[in-house]
């Protein structure tokens, strides 16, 4: 792990911790609590000890056993994770105790307020004296607790499968109801068993797609990662193939064997590898797909993305003579690219990526979703649309750094193409 982001993580850490502390002073200072404060201060420091102590012998033991590279790469992700349960629970008490704080300063300036204009009400004073907010905050970081140990065990493989219609006025009559299957972000390094692997790409198959997409990110560094998993993606068949893209970490952003304009072996194995999975690898080129006496174009890039990723996507090269091909499907991995070029040069009516993991950290419900990954991609999951042109954000199926899914489980993302100007039905 780089040293600088951990330096940075370990200071959040003790600035949460140490304006924690003052709010857990206060919290048990009450009679009913008081018995249990010595106690309550002692395991909410001693939290910090053991994670600190673990780190260094968890990072001596995987720099001491003879494992490949992109093993101890995964081996570091559980490191990310306990780093989230300790520091996860303590951030949301702070932000209580802040809340706090604030309370208690505008009250304040408020009993002061009173005093000077001759007021004797002494509700000011009792808001200032209460310590419900700071009682709160311990109930929502016991919840944050539980909520995130969740999202690190189980909610990390538990594939959502989000169902939506999109219709296309463009869209060749024979295609009304065509079946497309979309997933992304594998990152089968990541997995250290194969059941659940097998399981998600079990549920493709029940699905009963009559084409796969998948939008990049098959491993994290190393083709090798994917050896394992290879048998299971056979379980897919659907009837007019399954097609893919390189994503930034299948072209080697994270290794130095990566390079632009020197094709380096690792890249002829990640094609060998794809071409094993069954997969078209389509590299900034197209293909038609027909049904009946209608066809429509899919087209698949390289990685395009904004700094500092490698920008390698060719939309001119994938669309070669047919960039007006009536009905136009592009898969490319990072969804910057779409607002970047697609938009402004293309009229390509569907565009398929992922990248974004949906930062796997936030909040998706049925009928609200948030993630901070909004402030860095504003198309980040989901569709999205911008005049008759139409990009989905598949927010992956493995994950990356941090070993799972907080309140934003992996998706399957089933497509049926609909003929008709209706827009979409989720």
């Amino acid at each position: 792990m780089p040293g600088h982001p951990a330096i940075f993580a370990l200071l959040i850490l003790a600035a949460a911790s140490l304006y924690g502390y003052t709010g857990l002073k206060r919290a048990f200072a009450i009679p009913p609590l008081l018995n249990y404060k010595t106690w309550a201060i002692r395991i909410f420091l001693m939290i910090d000890v053991v994670f600190i102590l673990f780190s260094v012998l968890w990072l001596t033991y995987i720099r001491t056993i003879n494992i490949p590279e992109y093993t101890a790469y995964r081996l570091h992700f559980y490191l990310a994770g306990v780093y989230m349960l300790v520091f996860g629970p303590k951030l949301f008490f702070a932000v209580f105790v802040l809340i706090h704080d604030l309370k208690n300063l505008l009250a304040g300036l408020l009993v002061m307020v009173q005093k000077h204009f001759g007021k004797n009400s002494n509700l000011f004073s009792r808001i200032h004296n209460t310590r419900w907010v700071l009682i709160a905050g311990m109930f929502v970081a016991i919840l944050a607790f539980f909520w995130m140990t969740y999202g690190l065990t189980v909610g990390r493989h538990r594939f959502q499968v989000e169902r939506i219609e999109i219709s296309f006025p463009e869209l060749p009559s024979a295609f009304d109801g065509f079946k497309v299957v979309h997933f992304s972000d594998t990152h089968l390094g990541s997995f250290a068993q194969k059941h659940p692997v097998s399981g998600g790409l079990q549920m493709i198959k029940d699905l009963n797609p009559d084409i796969v997409f998948f939008t990049g990110d098959l491993i994290n560094n190393h083709p090798a990662e994917a050896a394992p998993f290879i048998e299971y993606f056979s379980v897919i068949q659907p009837p007019y193939g399954k097609y893919a893209v390189l994503g930034n970490h299948d072209l080697g952003d994270y290794r130095t064997w990566s390079k632009i304009d020197d094709i380096d072996p690792e890249e002829y194995k990640i094609e060998r590898l794809h071409k094993q999975m069954g997969f078209h690898l389509l590299r900034n080129e197209h293909v038609f797909i027909s049904r009946g006496n209608d066809s429509i174009m899919v087209a698949g890039v390289d990685n395009w993305g904004l700094d500092p990723f490698m920008k390698l996507g060719d939309l001119d090269k994938a669309l070669g003579e047919h960039q007006c091909f009536p009905f136009q499907i592009i898969m490319t991995h990072d969804p910057s690219h779409w607002r970047e070029e697609i938009l402004p040069e293309t009229n390509i009516q569907l565009t398929l990526s992922g990248h974004t993991h949906g930062m796997q950290l936030g909040i998706h419900t049925r009928f609200f979703s948030w993630s901070p990954s909004v402030w860095i991609y504003p198309e980040w999951n989901g569709l999205f649309r911008e005049d008759d042109q139409k990009i989905y954000v598949n927010r992956g199926f493995g994950y990356l750094t941090l070993p799972g899914r907080i309140g934003m489980p992996p998706e399957i993302t089933k497509i049926t193409l609909r003929q008709g100007a209706g827009g979409s039905k989720e």
